[in-house]
C-alpha cells in the first residue's frame, strides 16, 4: 500500500487520516468506497454491518480492508515504533503479572515453612 492511497489509521492512540501523503487528525465520521463506516470515536461498521474498534497500529483502507499501518510503504519509522513499543509494553505487563503470581506462591510458601517450623518447636517444648 502506498502513501498516496486514502486510509484512516488508529496511531498513538488518536484516529488519523493519511490521504495525500499527508497525516492529519480525522476530524469527521467517514466512509469508505464499500460502504464501511469509521466513526470518531473509532467504531468501524463493516459493511456486512458487524461492528468492531479499530485498534492501535491499525488501518482502514478506502476499500474497507483493515491491515497493519506496517504495511503501509513509506511512513516513517516512528509511526510503526510506536506500535512495536506498545506491543513490548504489553509483554512486559504480561511478564510482570506472571512475576507476581510467582512472588505471591513464594510468600504462601515461606508462611507455610515459618508455620511447620512453629509446630515443631511446640512439640519440643512438650
Amino acid at each position: 500500500m502506498e502513501l498516496d492511497e486514502e486510509v484512516v489509521m488508529m496511531r498513538n492512540g488518536k484516529l488519523r487520516v493519511l490521504k495525500d501523503g499527508e497525516i492529519m487528525d480525522m476530524q469527521e465520521d467517514m466512509t469508505m468506497l464499500d460502504g464501511t463506516r469509521v466513526t470518531m470515536d473509532g467504531i468501524v461498521v463493516m459493511a456486512d454491518g458487524t461492528t468492531r474498534m479499530m485498534m492501535e497500529g491499525e488501518a482502514l483502507t478506502k476499500d474497507g480492508e483493515i491491515v497493519g499501518i506496517e504495511e503501509i510503504e513509506g511512513l516513517e519509522d516512528e509511526d510503526t515504533e510506536f506500535v512495536e513499543k506498545m506491543e513490548d509494553l504489553e509483554e512486559m505487563e504480561e511478564l510482570e503479572d506472571e512475576e507476581t503470581e510467582d512472588d505471591d506462591m513464594d510468600d504462601e510458601a515461606i508462611e507455610y515453612i515459618e508455620e511447620m517450623e512453629d509446630l515443631e518447636t511446640k512439640d519440643d517444648i512438650q
